[in-house]
């Protein structure tokens, strides 16, 4: 089993949710925040970026991110990020009734 498995199933993943719709979503927390006690959410209004989304990802080995820019620059500074999801877009509902 790799560290990045065996940290992901001891629970000890340390997760940062930079996506602000994500992290507006009371049940994508729930659920996360159930499977992982260890998550980070954003508070920011804005788009992180720069130095506020390296001092927001340090600490952290996950990332979800949406409109955040990952660039080469983040990488190099943040080297304990193994692993960044992409969640673009919000929750749709859709009403059947009509």
């Amino acid at each position: 089993m790799t560290r990045l498995r065996q940290a992901a199933s001891a629970g000890q993943a340390r997760i940062a949710v930079a996506s602000r719709s994500f992290a507006g979503n009371a049940a994508l927390r729930a659920e996360l925040s159930a499977r992982y006690p260890n998550v980070t959410f954003t508070e920011f209004p804005g788009i992180l970026q720069g130095d506020a989304l390296i001092a927001f990802l340090r600490g952290h080995d996950r990332a979800i991110v949406g409109l955040e820019p990952v660039d080469d620059r983040v990488l190099a500074q943040v080297p304990e990020l193994e692993v960044i999801s992409k969640f673009l877009g919000d929750l749709v509902t859709q009403d059947e009734s009509t």
